[in-house]
């Protein structure tokens, strides 16, 4: 798995809905439902059709914060 899809999932908010096997990402409906308060898939979480709660508002900027460095230093090497 790239660290770009990892990082888009958790700037998403789907880290919370998600159960990792191997190179198989499955989502876990009981962690989505618990994170967001209702049932969602996956794509609208990934399309950024679904809003982050309330709570994840600190999280979500420290992951845009690392993955906009993270960028800057991936074209820095180019």
């Amino acid at each position: 798995m790239k660290t770009e899809v990892l990082i888009y999932s958790r700037a998403r908010g789907v880290f919370a809905g998600l159960t990792v096997n191997g190179a198989v990402i499955e989502q876990d409906a009981d962690d989505t439902r618990a994170f967001y308060g209702h049932d969602s898939s996956f794509r609208p979480i990934l399309q950024g059709d679904v809003r982050a709660p309330d709570g994840s508002k600190s999280f979500m900027a420290a992951i845009r914060k690392f993955a906009a460095q993270a960028e800057a230093a991936k074209a820095s090497n180019n």
